[in-house]
C-alpha cells in the first residue's frame, strides 16, 4: 500500500477516536454538574484532576524529552557546540506569551463586567427607615431618620438574593478556545511527525502509540472545554470538532514537506521551535488552568491530590510500554 494512502487512512481512524473521546466527557458534565447544594461536583472535580496529571506526565515524560533529543541531533548534524539552552529559552517564551494573552483578555473582560456592574443595584446594604419619637404618642412632633447600614441587628435573618447570570462570561469562551488552540498547536505537531514518516513499520508503531495517547488526552481535553463552557453545548462541540481534526491536518502537511523535499535540517528546526513553544503552552495550561483551579478549594485536597498522580500515573505506564514492548 501507498505510504501516502497508509498515512490518510489512519489520519482519519485518529481524526473518529479524537471526536469519541472528547465528546464524551459531555454526558458526564450534564449528570454530574452539580451537588444538591449547588456546588461544583466532586467526581468532576476528581476527573478534572485525572486531566491536569494526564497534562502534566505528557509535557515532562513527553513533549520535553522529545524535543531535548531532537535539539541534540540538530547539534550533532550541524556540528553546533553552543551549549546555550535554546530549548528551555522557547519554552519559556511560549508559556510568557500565553500568560500575556490571558492577562490582556482578563484585563478587557473584566472592565466590561465592572461596567455592568454599575448598573445593577446593590444588593449587599439595606435602607431602614424609623421614627426618632414614635407617631403614637400624643401631641408630639414625629422626626423621622434615615438610615442605611450594611449591618442591621435583628432576631431573625432574612435572605436576599441578588439576580443569578447563567450566560457565561466571554471571558469563559476565551479560556475554552485558547485551550482549544495550545492544544491543537500540540496535535498537529503530532500529525506532522506521523506524516513525515517513511517506512510502514514505523508509521504504524507511531499510529498505535498516538492512538492511545490520543484517547486520554482527548478526553482530558473534552472534559475541560465542556466543563469551562457548559452551558453553550454547541460551542463546546464545535471547538472540540477543530481540536479533533488537527491531528490529520498535521499528518497531511507532514506528508506535503516530506513531498516538497525541503531540506531536512531546516524543517527539523522549525518543527523544534514550534514543539518548545507548544510546551511553554502546555505548562500553563496544565499549572495555572487546571491544577491550580482545582486546588483553589480547600475542601478534598488530598482527594485532588490522588486523582492527579493517577492521571500522571496513566501516561507513565503507556510511556513505559512504548519504550520498552
Amino acid at each position: 500500500m501507498n505510504n501516502l494512502l497508509l498515512q490518510s487512512i489512519l489520519g482519519l481512524l485518529i481524526l473518529f477516536v479524537t471526536i469519541i473521546s472528547a465528546l464524551a466527557p459531555h454526558t458526564l458534565i450534564k449528570k454530574f454538574k452539580l451537588d444538591n447544594d449547588g456546588k461544583p461536583n466532586l467526581f468532576l472535580s476528581l476527573m478534572c484532576c485525572v486531566g491536569g496529571g494526564v497534562f502534566l506526565a505528557t509535557c515532562f515524560l513527553d513533549i520535553l524529552p522529545e524535543i531535548q533529543f531532537g535539539y541534540e541531533d540538530i547539534k550533532k548534524r550541524t556540528n553546533t557546540t553552543n551549549n546555550f539552552p535554546f530549548p528551555q529559552l522557547m519554552v519559556c517564551l511560549g508559556f510568557f506569551f500565553v500568560y500575556l494573552l490571558e492577562e490582556l483578555c482578563s484585563k478587557y473582560f473584566h472592565k466590561d463586567d465592572e461596567s455592568c456592574n454599575h448598573a445593577l443595584p446593590n444588593y449587599n446594604s439595606v435602607e431602614t427607615s424609623k421614627p426618632l419619637i414614635h407617631e403614637n404618642e400624643e401631641n408630639r412632633t414625629v422626626i423621622k431618620v434615615q438610615t442605611t447600614s450594611t449591618e442591621i441587628p435583628c432576631s431573625e435573618t432574612t435572605t436576599i438574593d441578588s439576580p443569578k447570570h447563567d450566560e457565561k462570561k466571554p471571558n469563559d469562551y476565551f479560556k475554552a478556545l485558547s485551550f482549544a488552540i495550545i492544544m491543537s498547536f500540540h496535535s498537529i505537531l503530532e500529525g506532522v511527525a506521523l506524516g513525515t514518516k517513511n517506512d510502514l513499520s514505523g508509521t504504524l508503531v507511531l499510529f498505535t502509540s498516538l492512538s492511545l495517547h490520543k484517547i486520554i488526552e482527548a478526553f482530558a481535553v473534552g472534559l475541560q472545554i465542556s466543563k469551562t463552557i457548559s452551558g453553550r453545548s454547541k460551542w463546546a462541540v464545535l471547538i472540540l470538532f477543530i481540536y479533533a481534526i488537527m491531528t490529520p491536518i498535521g499528518a497531511l502537511l507532514g506528508a506535503g514537506l516530506k513531498e516538497l523535499n525541503i531540506n531536512a535540517i531546516s524543517r527539523d528546526i522549525a518543527v523544534l521551535i514550534l514543539e518548545c513553544l507548544a510546551a511553554g503552552t502546555f505548562i500553563y495550561v496544565t499549572f495555572l488552568e487546571i491544577i491550580a483551579q482545582e486546588c483553589v478549594p480547600k475542601n478534598n485536597r488530598m482527594y485532588k491530590l490522588g486523582a492527579v498522580f493517577s492521571g500522571f500515573l496513566i501516561i507513565v505506564a503507556l510511556q513505559y510500554h512504548n519504550h520498552f514492548f
